[in-house]
């Protein structure tokens, strides 16, 4: 900006020198030297010149009074004249190279603005606009979160996703942000939760409360420590992506931003933690006690309210395979399991076994008796699930009234709902771990604008997937 400055007081100061070699000693030369510097700046640029009779005409003074006759008739008006086309080149010069260079400079640097600027939002480390979007739930997502990505799909920036590797959500950050204008996300590295200096320009809205009926507000931030890298989390044991000390560390910073701000739309705010996790996954001490995670957060208080990762995914089983069945049903009640994973293969197993369901595997019965039985059909991928259930229909393996895909994402609850378009009659039945958490976690939101206390919506949670 000073370079700009500095050459237009240098074509100015040289198109009012020009103005006063050009002119009279008459009234109104001062205005016409202003004047006719400035109608010649931007002509300067292309080494042009306004003819100075017309600059004058234009501030009502009559060229013939006002300008003097530069025919070179004598030795002063020569010198005169060099002095002009002097003054003239300077200015052209100055305008036509300076001038440029300095807007150039102007635009790169705004183009370097605008790239740090990107550069900021795609990592995750730019400040979210104020006063923009109402009612904002923070989501702590890990490295991959299926059911936050339903989320967004559902609630788009109400929801704020907090992300270990910003890289994972190129796709959905673009869409999120208007291809990267608007700030939407936030990145924390792996294990830093806890560490201030990550949070550095995280800054909360007052608008992103949620208000309740009575007036109360509240800030709510959920955690997805379900299994991140695998369609469902139904193994005995996993390594979820986003860990239980990142997620408390991640409710402590968020809940301390709340009471350190002393201003008065942060009195009387109440932060819930919402935490989707294997409740029963096992935690053992240094020692070798051993807690079960739901007891373990109860006596810790690190959350508020806790939704159970593998009981809606088995309560959801059982009701379809009780639906196929009917509740009269007697005898055996097979069930194929279609997957090459061990591990969910024998959780299933157990889990259906205790309430009167037989899970068997592929081969382990006559081909044309596993025709007749419903399937269920899992993969490590949800692509490979919704292809092995086009592959069974094809080859005439069993009808697609009898199949049941687990699915984890909502790429592939599209897949299946496009099949299902194509199909006559009954659907294939499908359920999908995204859309049981999203709808979890949308019921804790329900129930806290409705002022229900937290003990209860715990309660109704729990019972929402009571087996």
């Amino acid at each position: 900006m000073a370079g700009i400055s500095l050459a237009a007081t240098v074509v100015m100061g040289s198109g009012m020198y020009e103005g006063y070699l050009l002119s009279n000693p008459v009234i109104g030369r001062n205005a016409f030297m202003v004047k006719y510097a400035w109608e010649n700046v931007f002509p300067s640029i292309i080494w042009g010149t306004k003819p100075a009779d017309i600059v004058a005409k234009g501030i009502g003074l009559d060229p013939k009074v006002l300008l003097r006759d530069m025919t070179p008739t004598s030795k002063n008006i020569a010198k005169d004249i060099l002095k002009i086309q002097g003054a003239f080149t300077l200015r052209s010069i100055i305008a036509g190279f300076v001038g440029i260079a300095q807007i150039f400079n102007l635009v790169s640097q705004g183009t370097q603005a605008s790239q740090r600027y990107a550069d900021s939002l795609y990592t995750g480390n730019e400040p979210f606009l104020k006063n923009t979007i109402s009612e904002r739930v923070i989501r702590f997502a890990g490295e991959t979160s299926d059911v936050t990505l339903m989320s967004i799909d559902r609630d788009g920036e109400h929801i704020i996703p907090v992300v270990v590797e910003p890289s994972l959500w190129r796709k959905t950050i673009n869409l999120l942000s208007r291809d990267g204008t608007i700030p939407v996300f936030w990145a924390v590295p792996r294990n830093e939760y806890g560490h201030t200096e990550h949070w550095d320009g995280f800054k909360i809205d007052p608008k992103w409360f949620i208000k309740s009926k009575s007036g109360k507000k509240h800030l709510i931030v959920e955690g997805d420590s379900s299994v991140g890298e695998e369609a469902l989390a139904l193994a005995e044991e996993h390594s979820n992506d986003l860990s239980l000390q990142e997620a408390s560390q991640g409710f402590r910073i968020i809940r301390d931003m709340v009471r350190q701000n002393k201003t008065p739309a942060f009195e009387d705010v109440d932060v819930i933690r919402v935490l989707l996790a294997d409740t029963a996954a096992p935690l053992v001490m240094g020692g070798g006690h051993r807690f079960t995670l739901k007891d373990f957060l109860s006596i810790r208080k690190e959350v508020d309210i806790l939704i159970d990762a593998k009981k809606p995914l088995i309560h959801s089983i059982l009701s379809w395979a009780k639906e196929y069945y009917g509740a009269d049903a007697r005898g055996h009640k097979n069930i194929v399991f279609d997957t090459t994973n061990k591990r969910y293969f024998g959780t299933i197993k157990k889990l259906l076994d205790s309430h009167g369901f037989n899970i068997i595997e592929l081969g382990q019965v006559p081909l044309n008796e596993e025709r007749e039985l419903p399937r269920l059909v899992y993969h490590d991928s949800t692509v490979d699930t919704v292809n092995t259930i086009k592959m069974l229909m094809d080859a005439s393996l069993v009808k697609h009234t009898r199949c049941c895909a687990l699915l984890d994402n909502k790429e592939g609850l599209e897949d299946v709902q496009n099949l299902n378009k194509s199909l006559p009659g009954n659907e294939v039945h499908h359920i999908c771990s995204a859309v049981i958490y999203d709808d979890l976690f949308r019921k804790v939101r329900s129930l806290v604008r409705d002022d229900v206390p937290l003990v209860d919506i715990q309660q109704q949670v729990d019972d929402s997937y009571t087996m």
